[in-house]
């Protein structure tokens, strides 16, 4: 099965149009995993730029959009990767990551953006762990102490995050 890319630009922002079968453009699976697609691209391929998915029909018609939040990725070495969007600054990310990784030992996805006038952050873990109860204090007590320690206090919501970075559990803190 062939897949077909056209890249292009409106303005700063890259749009990337994919044409999809009949109404897979519907399923939840096919939106994670286009916007998985869209963060590698987006980080590794156009340098934290802002992008678009546009999943369209065999007409390039497009059926839905898929704004690319996370744009930069950021390896520190330490068996953790920081995910943000293009705002957050190279210093605040390294912040937060030198806050975590004081905290906590082993490899993880964290993504760090800023939607309003709060930050979220995200911790990705394996699947079927942001029901845990233990898990959910765990990571809500690194992100109070990554929120006092870097962010002073400010309003802050923690999300337990899936493969596709989708969240699955969300606690304002």
């Amino acid at each position: 099965h062939r897949t077909w890319v056209r890249i292009r630009r409106s303005g700063d922002t890259y749009l990337l149009d994919f044409i999809l079968k009949q109404g897979k453009w519907n399923e939840p699976s096919t939106c994670n995993l286009f916007n998985l697609i869209g963060v590698y691209i987006a980080c590794n391929l156009l340098h934290g730029k802002p992008t678009t998915i546009h999943l369209c029909d065999d007409t390039l018609a497009t059926q839905k959009r898929i704004p690319i939040m996370l744009t930069r990725k950021t390896d520190f070495g330490n068996n953790c990767d920081l995910y943000s969007s293009s705002d957050i600054p190279d210093d605040l990310a390294r912040e937060v990551i030198s806050a975590f990784s004081a905290q906590f030992k082993g490899t993880i996805d964290v993504t760090l953006t800023r939607p309003k006038y709060w930050w979220v952050i995200g911790f990705v873990v394996k699947k079927g762990k942001w029901n845990d109860d233990d898990v959910r204090k765990v990571f809500v007590k690194y992100a109070r102490e990554i929120d006092k320690m870097v962010f002073h206090d400010q309003p802050m919501d923690v999300q337990l995050l899936d493969e596709f970075f989708q969240p699955h559990f969300t606690r304002p803190i």
